[in-house]
């Protein structure tokens, strides 16, 4: 069998995980589901040998399984029963244990090592049984060697085979005796290997040392202590008292804490100068402290600083990071732990009429005291809210004292409406959950002393009400507001945040329910009522420790590819980034709202970040803003300057700022514009012009001039029109070649069709529109204010001048000189945008960028493969994926081929709000060539542009679609194109239509081939399609647009890849000669030589449509397609499914 390997146990391990049950296993454990016993397990442990074939595997419950036990009371009866403190703190149940016979017994002492050092605080694990019948059990199922049998109190006297015993197993039978002891100069022979390993890590986190003198050196402030397993000195620690904590206290925010004092205002500390262990017992670490408050009993804290670029050790995860003031960036981290916290007495009960006046006095510090105070009277009276939701209330005791009070609510009729709308299902297994095991958390204050005793907590409240998920809701946009909502929503989660998980959002379907009728999902699943973000965790989840990654990371933007890269990190459910800083220029932070005020959509948007999306992420909640642009970069000492003076400093860098449009006329930006010219990118900057509108009076005899044929300059003049702005003071001038299509998706509409049509709507708005002309300067007075604008004819035959105090330039996107000079200065190199390598690693390896500011470096031969070319958040998101690799421990970093570019797939997106209550909405695949890849094997890719195919409706050319009466109506003006490649995949659509149409969601035709969307080519030649509006708002096409239609369209292609049943390779053979065929068609220009290819190809469509209707693909794709739809089936209920008439 070789070497076992051990690792979390998961839910797609039950499948060969049931094949090693036998009848023993059901006699002691009484298994029947053993998917929902490793769901729902607190812990669980998977073992499988070198071939990685799975030999073994062991659940944990936190309650034991038998029935005539409550498992929410189930410590009253240990305590009565048996001399041993078994208590919920200190044990865990084994529930299920299975393994191939011949390695059972060394398979569960492995498990139960694992278990043992990866949960120091755990005593016991536990095995009920039937008296009588238990030692059978234990035998049969080789647990005999580390279980034994507990002892009962001499007082109970029990007898009959309904009597349940408990077996229990110790650290001591699978890790060794380990005791600490005071260090002597004998073990420095054991501790000279430990050091030597650990040379550079500790010098990096300790500075120089010399470990014999520190053992030597031992007097009344400083003492050195070591961890001993079975004899031999496996960890050391030392500490010392007199540290001087005043600037301490400068840096960090030690209120919580007493300022590290003691009743009396005197310091009350000690301090770790070196600690250093075996890195098979280093999860042990804890059992140092009691020794050093012991031999230090007048001193109540211990703490420990370190350099903030220190991955976290498992001592640390013991401790409180402690937070820096306001405006302070100290160079170091600072844990702080209390001697209480390291009582094991702690536990979770009911709130009682008693408890009132010790919870007041809690919350009295809390600005939101009132609001709890109010659920804690609700509960004590009726314990349920007015609509008959059940309210609960539980007070946190340490140490006999009330240390913290959770409000929590029945969340039974929000689970399937929180299913539809966020991925839960990225966690758990919804199917094995009952609605009732959901519930809300409102409230959570816990005094920051026993921080490290929240995810046990969370554990017991789960325990204790029989739940097995907990929501906790984030309301931003409400708390801003103000409202009533949002006041019952507000907890003090400071130290049980960091142990829930951010939970993405999902975007939903179209539904027409004037056409779907009674087909349609309930209101709540449709539609989400109010906006917020969505934390959770499960029982599966709780006891999971995250990755704690201290390393100063600073993320300069604005961009999407910013928010995306740091969406990405804060998603990552295993990783805690405690020092994620965003610079974004003017503060910005996903303003962009197509329902709000003029100045929220006064430009276009290329990416998702709307202000309702960043409500449903609520990013904020884990990042630092910072506002100002980067004047000064000093790459030696790892800092920058803001342009207020702030210093910041950064281990990590990425570099990131958006394309801008610059009102310069010189292509060096050196020949500043007149006051009144403006090219607004920056929220900043158009707040700034809406405000001038709004309170500055300007002549009659002068104009407003928008200058562009971009979306932006489009959107600009819908918001000077919804500002108020009078339609003739208005003059929009379209410079020539507007249509040209470019690779950055804001340059242009796209499409002459809504070129033409979108002119049109202004101009029967009464705005003035001048076609083909070219800005040629600036005409301003003495005061440097502008009073005219000049132009002339794309020919030069014609100049004149428009009259203006204002004047928006929307030509030229591009790097603004303020971002790449500090660049320059700093000796980057940069060559129109930061070069950078295939891992967006720039000359300077603590530097990354990726996104529109960044280019590949000539030696990669990616012309055409700037990022402007791709969708910014997948560069983000790209992009976070390297940083990941190098930061955290638990990725496998795998260097790239030394040539070798990422592939970018997600396709380019482009909004504008336009005149006359229409939005326009345009995405496309990147335009960028496939560098180092071929689109079929032994040809070279050709651009899909070249033999596209495109079908239109709507517009102003009513001859294209006499039937449609809508084309026809001015007021009805709406457009949809879509531009299919040679071999029909949908590779861009361009619509315009009433905003009461959702448009974003034809970004998911991208990609997709015209047989999914219901044979499109053939019905639109045959005339059958009108209106793609009306035609993809039909019922057959709901699951196109479901956030999951992708991955089961993936999972198709990997079923039948990967069924040894399946004749796939037939399959792909034909496909293949298909795609060769439709090639050489497209490559010929004989007339007669193309229909002979044409009767080929159809003979060959044919040969595989036969291939495909009798074969097991067939059965396998419908069965898949039953699967998804019956998964599905809240959200799509208009398809029918066996069962479901």
């Amino acid at each position: 069998m070789g070497d076992l390997q051990y690792r979390a146990g998961e839910v797609r391990d039950a499948s060969l995980v049931d094949t090693l049950v036998t009848p023993e296993t059901q006699k002691l454990f009484s298994v029947t589901n053993v998917v929902a016993v490793i769901e729902k397990a607190i812990f669980s442990v998977t073992v499988f040998d070198s071939s990685e074939n799975i030999v073994g595997h062991a659940c944990f419950y936190d309650y034991p399984n038998v029935q005539s036990i409550k498992t929410t009371s189930w410590e009253e009866w240990t305590a009565a029963v048996y001399e041993q403190d078994i208590n919920p703190y200190n044990t865990l149940f084994l529930r299920f244990f299975v393994a191939i016979p011949e390695l059972k017994d060394g398979i569960i002492k492995g498990i139960l090592k694992v278990v043992f050092s990866a949960l120091p605080e755990l005593e016991y694990v536990a095995v009920p049984t039937l008296r009588g019948v238990g030692e059978r059990d234990i035998l049969e199922n080789h647990l005999a060697s580390v279980f034994l049998q507990a002892n009962e109190q001499s007082s109970i006297h029990r007898s009959g085979p309904d009597d349940v015993v408990l077996w229990i197993a110790t650290p001591t039978s699978v890790l060794g005796r380990f005791g600490v002891r005071k260090a002597a100069p004998e073990d420095y022979d054991d501790l000279v290997p430990i050091f030597d390993q650990q040379a550079e890590f500790l010098q990096k986190k300790f500075g120089e040392f010399f470990l014999y003198e520190l053992i030597e050196a031992e007097n009344d402030t400083c003492k050195s202590v070591v961890l001993e397993v079975e004899g031999k000195a496996c960890g050391f620690f030392n500490v010392t008292k007199g540290i001087d904590t005043s600037t301490l206290n400068e840096l960090f925010d030690l209120s919580a804490f007493n300022h590290l004092n003691d009743d009396e205002g005197q310091p009350s500390v000690l301090s770790i100068r070196l600690f250093a262990i075996d890195a098979e017992y280093d999860t042990q670490a804890i059992h140092f402290f009691p020794y050093a408050f012991d031999s230090f009993k007048d001193k109540n804290y211990c703490i420990i600083t370190l350099p903030s670029n220190i991955p976290e050790f498992p001592l640390l995860q013991q401790m409180t990071r402690v937070l820096p003031r306001p405006n302070k960036s100290p160079d170091v981290e600072l844990y702080v732990l209390h001697r209480f916290s390291l009582s094991p007495q702690i536990s979770l009960r009911p709130l009682e009429d008693t408890d009132v006046g010790d919870v007041e006095q809690l919350l009295s510090p809390l600005p939101v005291h009132e609001t709890i105070m109010a659920d804690v009277s609700r509960v004590l009276s009726t314990g349920v809210d007015p609509d008959g939701c059940r309210v609960f209330a539980d007070i946190v005791e340490c140490m006999g004292s009330v240390a913290g009070i959770i409000v929590s609510r029945d969340a039974k009729a929000d689970a399937m409406p929180i299913r539809a709308h966020f991925s839960i299902e990225e966690y758990i297994l919804y199917s094995q959950y009952q609605s009732s095991e959901f519930f809300h958390l409102y409230h959570f204050v816990f005094n920051r002393l026993f921080q490290r005793h929240s995810r046990f907590v969370l554990r017991e409240l789960l325990r204790k009400h029989r739940k097995s998920c907990i929501f906790y809701r984030l309301y931003p946009s409400l708390l801003e507001q103000k409202t009533s909502l949002s006041t019952s929503s507000i907890t003090s989660l400071s130290s049980v945040v960091d142990q829930l998980v951010p939970v993405r959002p999902r975007p939903q379907p179209p539904y027409d329910v004037a056409i779907l009728r009674n087909n349609v999902p309930s209101k709540r699943i449709r539609q989400q009522e109010e906006m917020y973000a969505l934390t959770f965790t499960a029982r599966k989840l709780v006891m999971e420790p995250k990755v704690t990654i201290n390393s100063k990371i600073v993320i300069i933007g604005p961009s999407a590819t910013a928010l995306s890269c740091i969406e990405d990190l804060c998603f990552r459910s295993h990783l805690r980034f405690n020092n994620l800083i965003y610079v974004s220029e003017d503060g910005s932070w996903g303003d962009w709202d197509p329902v709000g005020p003029p100045q929220s959509h006064f430009t276009a948007y290329n990416h998702l970040y709307t202000a309702s999306y960043m409500h449903r992420v609520a990013l904020h909640i884990n990042v630092s803003v910072m506002n100002g642009p980067v004047e000064e970069l000093n790459r030696e000492k790892q800092y920058f300057v803001l342009s207020d003076g702030t210093h910041v400093d950064y281990n990590t860098l990425v570099y990131t700022p958006d394309l801008q449009y610059i009102p310069h006329l010189d292509a060096l930006q050196e020949d500043d514009p007149p006051e009144g010219v403006y090219s607004p990118t920056l929220q900043s900057q158009v707040d700034q012009i809406c405000d001038m509108i709004r309170t500055t009076c300007i002549p009659e005899q002068n104009s407003i001039v928008v200058y562009g044929a971009s979306p932006d300059a489009f959107a600009a003049v819908t918001s000077l029109l919804e500002l108020g702005v009078q339609p003739v003071r208005i003059v929009f001038v379209v410079p020539p070649n507007s249509t040209a299509e470019g690779s950055d998706i804001k340059a242009s509409l796209g499409h002459q069709e809504a070129v033409e049509l979108v002119q049109r709507t202004i101009s029967k708005c009464g705005v003035r529109i001048h076609s083909s002309c070219v800005l040629e300067n600036y005409i301003s007075d003495m005061m440097n204010q502008l009073v005219a604008v000049k132009f002339r004819d794309s020919d030069g035959s014609k100049t004149y001048e428009v009259r203006c105090r204002l004047c928006m330039n929307y030509s030229v996107r591009t790097i603004n000189k303020r971002h790449f000079l500090p660049l320059v200065e700093s000796c980057l190199v940069f060559n129109q945008r930061l070069i950078i390598d295939n891992t967006f690693r720039t000359n300077d390896p603590n530097i990354f960028s990726a996104g529109a500011f960044a280019r590949y470096s000539s030696k990669y031969y990616a012309i055409g493969h700037d990022h402007c070319v791709y969708r910014p958040e997948e560069a983000g998101r790209i992009l976070a994926t390297v940083l990941c690799q190098e930061l955290d421990p638990l990725e496998k970093s795998e260097p790239p081929d030394n040539m070798e570019l990422p592939v970018f797939k997600d396709p380019q997106i482009c909004y504008s709000l336009l005149p006359d209550n229409l939005h326009f909405f345009h995405a496309q695949i990147p335009n960028g060539p496939q560098h180092n890849e071929q689109f079929l094997k032994g040809h070279m890719a050709t651009s899909w542009q070249v033999n596209m195919t495109e079908m239109i409706t709507g517009g102003l050319d009513a001859s294209l679609l006499p039937e449609v009466a809508l084309a026809k109506d001015e007021d009805n003006a709406h457009l949809f194109v879509m531009r299919l490649d040679e071999f029909g995949i949908v590779c861009e659509v361009i619509c315009i239509c009433k905003r009461d149409i959702n448009v974003f969601v034809f970004e998911r035709l991208i990609g997709l081939h015209e047989q999914y969307l219901n044979s499109a080519i053939s019905r639109y030649n045959q005339g059958l399609i009108g209106d793609f509006f009306k035609f993809f708002r039909e019922p057959w096409a709901v699951a196109l647009f479901n956030d999951r239609f992708r991955r089961f369209l993936q999972e198709l292609t990997s079923l039948i890849r990967d069924n040894p049943g399946a004749e796939h390779e037939e399959i792909e053979n034909l496909i293949l000669k298909l795609s060769r065929l439709n090639i050489k068609r497209l490559q010929i220009k004989d007339e007669t030589k193309v229909e002979d290819i044409k009767v080929e190809e159809e003979t060959t469509l044919q040969e595989l449509k036969f291939t495909v209707n009798n074969t097991i693909t067939q059965k396998l794709v419908k069965d898949r397609l039953m699967d998804f739809l019956t998964f599905n089936s809240y959200h799509l209920p208009m398809y029918a499914r066996p069962g479901s008439w």
